[in-house]
């Protein structure tokens, strides 16, 4: 028979430490409202953060258009069946492929992996409504 014990959870400190998790994805969105210039996201609020474990887990989000609440997780999904164990620190992930995870070509996800002494431990993620993601164009020369 096995002597594992199980972990113990304080939950003052799972309090604490979920707390801090909370105030991290909304600090992400505050910053991203705060230094954009693009009115769909510092009036209208079309965006998400959220901070996923190495999983893809939602630990916790800050949303302010309910429509787009949901939409970094599948992106994710596919972001990490995608690359596997190929993650490495400084690595930044764009996606908006609808085929993909995406809900819509103009919400444009950015997702980054988090290490802690250089083992992968989680992502944050930022997720908004592009207003002018490009298309045809034409140029005269």
């Amino acid at each position: 028979m096995s002597s594992k014990t199980e972990p113990t959870i304080n939950p003052i400190t799972a309090s604490v430490l979920q707390r801090r998790v909370d105030a991290i994805a909304k600090e992400m969105a505050t910053i991203l409202m705060r230094s954009s210039r693009s009115p769909i996201f510092n009036e209208i609020g079309d965006l998400v953060t959220v901070v996923f474990d190495k999983h893809g887990n939602t630990l916790a989000q800050a949303e302010f258009a309910a429509i787009i609440a949901f939409g970094a997780h599948p992106s994710l999904q596919y972001i990490i069946e995608y690359y596997g164990d190929d993650i490495h620190e400084g690595d930044v992930i764009i996606h908006n492929d609808v085929y993909h995870g995406g809900n819509q070509n103009a919400d444009t996800g950015v997702f980054l992996p988090v290490f802690s002494d250089g083992e992968h431990v989680g992502w944050v993620a930022a997720k908004g409504h592009m207003a002018d993601i490009g298309g045809s164009s034409h140029l005269r020369v």
